[in-house]
């Protein structure tokens, strides 16, 4: 790294990894959270209501939106389209 240290890193979620990043690496330092380790974790935690429709619209989501208020507007859809009607229990 020719002594240069890194503007990004992407890791998971580990707690003990994002607190070695914070420790280490200067704040201005960017720290995203994986694409791939977030689509795994969404099948793992979200169960059947991890389906094929719902990881395209996941993946959009992760890959095309490039200011939080645009994440927030298209997540809200995405719920709205993929879990409506499902937690009336």
């Amino acid at each position: 790294m020719s002594g240069k240290l890194p503007r990004s890193f992407s890791t998971d979620q580990c707690a003990a990894i994002r607190c070695a990043i914070n420790t280490v690496m200067p704040a201005e330092m960017f720290h995203g959270l994986c694409s791939w380790h977030i689509t795994e974790n969404a099948k793992k935690n979200l169960g059947c209501y991890a389906d094929s429709e719902f990881l395209s619209e996941l993946d959009f989501l992760i890959n095309e939106n490039d200011t939080p208020d645009e994440f927030d507007f298209n997540w809200n859809k995405i719920v709205a389209k993929c879990f409506r009607g499902r937690n009336e229990d």
